[in-house]
């Protein structure tokens, strides 16, 4: 049985005072908590199964995903998105390493990546399933379609429909540099043409929106305190955890 500390009884309440009791605190009780949804149900699987997350997704996740986008144009949105050409290292890629592949230039959203919206990010699969679903893949001379990339599809759009797992994925995004430029520039050097994109890469990581951001010399005083308080207190939202699953 827990114990509670209540505080001290307030000097202003004295013995004429009312106190009136709404309800009592109830007493404990033990409740079961019952998991729930497709990755505890994967979860299940693996361990009756003994088999591994890829070899659950070949199974279970990939049929479903098959029969999600056997769908013909009418099934998507009228937003018109001009996506990455597909290139015939994209095409290779191995679906066993889906970790390691550039998820936004999978989808075809390699210029826009953690500033798409998420309505880009599903109008970009939508299209991508469309044109490399397995049905529309011309069959191979052993009468067999490969559905290498279309998986390779599946799991960059898990990844990037899910806002967590895109945090994830967005903290450690390998096409976008975490350098830092040298303290001291070069005569040569315009100090905010240098330092003001490197701010503004780094302002996606903040829980507080929006971030004031660099300026130029003609920006007003006031604005200019404001960068120097925001970006001294500066809280980061930033994950690591994508690296270690």
């Amino acid at each position: 049985m827990p114990t509670f500390t209540l505080p001290q009884v307030p000097a202003s309440l004295t013995g004429g005072s009312v106190t009136v009791v709404h309800a009592p605190i109830s007493n404990t009780a033990t409740a079961h908590i019952q998991a729930v949804g497709e990755h505890f149900t994967s979860y299940l699987r693996r361990r009756q199964d003994n088999s591994t997350e890829s070899e659950d997704y070949e199974k279970h996740g990939l049929p479903r995903a098959l029969a999600r986008t056997k769908l013909d144009d009418k099934g998507t949105t009228a937003e018109t998105l001009t996506l990455d050409e597909v290139t015939e290292d994209l095409l290779q890629l191995n679906p066993a390493e889906w970790k390691n592949q550039d998820h936004y230039r999978v989808l075809g959203l390699s210029e826009l990546r953690f500033r798409a919206t998420p309505a880009q990010v599903k109008r970009a699969h939508q299209m991508r399933a469309l044109q490399f679903h397995p049905d529309k893949l011309a069959m191979a001379s052993d009468g067999t379609r490969s559905d290498g990339f279309f998986k390779c599809i599946q799991r960059a759009h898990d990844v990037l429909r899910d806002p967590a797992k895109r945090r994830q994925y967005d903290s450690v995004d390998r096409a976008i540099s975490d350098d830092i430029p040298k303290a001291r520039l070069s005569p040569d050097q315009d100090f905010f043409a240098v330092y003001g994109p490197v701010f503004e890469r780094e302002s996606r990581f903040s829980k507080r929106q929006p971030v004031p951001l660099l300026g130029d010399l003609d920006t007003p005083r006031d604005d200019m305190e404001a960068f120097y308080r925001f970006w001294a207190s500066f809280d980061s939202w930033r994950l690591f955890d994508y690296l270690d699953k």
